[in-house]
């Protein structure tokens, strides 16, 4: 049985409750009574415990439980004088012996009510696999199944790189076929003929099992505001469709101008056409656009946790019709260099994978922001300071500079 719930909501009644309801191992689930020593056979049954899950479907290792064929029996708990130090021992483990690093790999521990300690590893269905165990002369590919895990032979090797080979092609795609749609307004909602930003969310795990989700759960979201589009300007509405589910912004004549829609598989779609991006002036409001992104993404983040998607997640941004625009800071409309515009209709934006929904939002964004104002003709973006914090006050920014420079020859 795969354990459903997100890593970090596993508390010590769960655990208490494999024990009560005799949940038995399986290809998704292991009990290990105690923590892997430093010896070298320690070692590689670690590492390989963990690429087989990682190369087959996901799992869930638990250190401090005692099992009889398969069986949990007691709750003895691990034995350490410091158990920090023994997290990052492990953690220091897979990151140097394992190759390529397992994205979302995490390790918790989690207190029980007589003060027994258990650590958990959360090991997702990995997208980069398959994952090899590379530890002094042993460099090995392993794969969990219901009997266990057992060493991957050359076709198994060979079907696990053809299939991670084609998933980003498989993402882009989806993006390109959006675009064109988006592009040509067959949307789930009319917008009017203008520029507009799009930003997909893909959740790796699903969008390759192609899994489906309980959307029941997204009337609620959306209600709470968790699921608002990137602008509000006059009222807010959702349904669900036959994609999933849609929110979606009215302005104030009542036409909408901003969505958000929730696929099926757990990707979202995010389209605005916001008071950002100025028609008649052909300027996109620099600031304005990064303070939504900054403060929106987080909020979808904490959907993803609501509907139980773990990271990593493929985070894939675009501007449509945007071609002779200029990019603006702040509020500062004299600042704007008359030769630098955008000089292309599509600004198609790199993906990135992004493994940590904690992080902060400058953290991951400062480099996609830097190439926006790239395709504008400029260097970076002017709202960052020496440091590599975002600047909030709007108010300062009409003191700074904008890039005095020539266009390139």
């Amino acid at each position: 049985m795969l354990i459903q719930e997100p890593a970090n909501s596993i508390d010590a009644s769960a655990v208490v409750n494999l024990l009560l309801n005799g949940i038995a191992e399986s290809k998704y689930l292991e009990y290990k009574v105690a923590l892997p020593g430093n010896e070298y056979e320690a070692r590689k049954e670690f590492l390989a415990d963990i690429t087989a899950f990682a190369n087959a479907e996901g799992g869930d290792i638990f250190f401090g439980i005692e099992a009889k064929d398969g069986v949990p029996t007691a709750i003895p708990g691990v034995v350490t004088e410091d158990l920090d130090a023994e997290i990052l021992r492990l953690e220091s483990m897979a990151r140097g012996s394992i190759a390529p690093r397992i994205p979302g790999l995490t390790m918790r521990t989690i207190e029980l009510h007589d003060k027994t300690i258990v650590i958990h590893i959360r090991i997702p269905r990995s997208w980069l696999a398959p994952h090899m165990v590379k530890l002094q002369k042993h460099t090995r590919f392993y794969l969990r199944n219901s009997a266990g895990k057992a060493p991957m032979d050359y076709q198994e090797i060979r079907d696990a790189f053809a299939a991670a080979s084609h998933i980003p092609e498989k993402i882009e795609s989806f993006r390109e076929s959006r675009l064109k749609i988006i592009d040509k307004r067959r949307l789930p909602v009319m917008f009017e003929h203008t520029p507009r930003l799009v930003l997909h969310i893909v959740p790796l795990a699903n969008f390759s099992r192609m899994q489906s989700l309980d959307l029941s759960g997204l009337p609620a979201l959306a209600a709470s505001r968790i699921l608002e589009p990137l602008e509000v300007q006059s009222s807010m509405k959702s349904r669900y469709n036959i994609d999933g589910f849609l929110t979606y912004s009215l302005n104030k004549e009542n036409i909408p101008h901003s969505y958000v829609q929730v696929y099926r598989n757990g990707i979202f779609e995010i389209v605005d056409t916001g008071s950002y991006m100025d028609e008649g002036l052909k300027t996109v409001a620099g600031y304005m656009l990064e303070h939504r992104l900054m403060h929106s993404i987080p909020r979808y983040f904490s959907a993803f946790d609501e509907l139980n998607i773990n990271p990593p997640v493929f985070i894939m941004m675009t501007l449509l019709r945007v071609k002779h625009f200029h990019l603006r800071s702040a509020l500062h409309y004299s600042a704007v260099n008359a030769d630098l515009v955008f000089d292309r209709n599509t600004i198609v934006i790199p993906g990135f994978l992004l493994e940590n929904f904690s992080l902060k939002p400058e953290q991951y964004l400062s480099g996609i922001f830097d190439m926006i104002w790239n395709a504008a003709g400029h260097p970076r973006s002017p709202h960052f300071d020496s440091q590599g914090l975002w600047r909030h006050d709007q108010h300062r920014l009409l003191d700074l500079p904008l890039f005095d420079e020539s266009p390139a020859e």
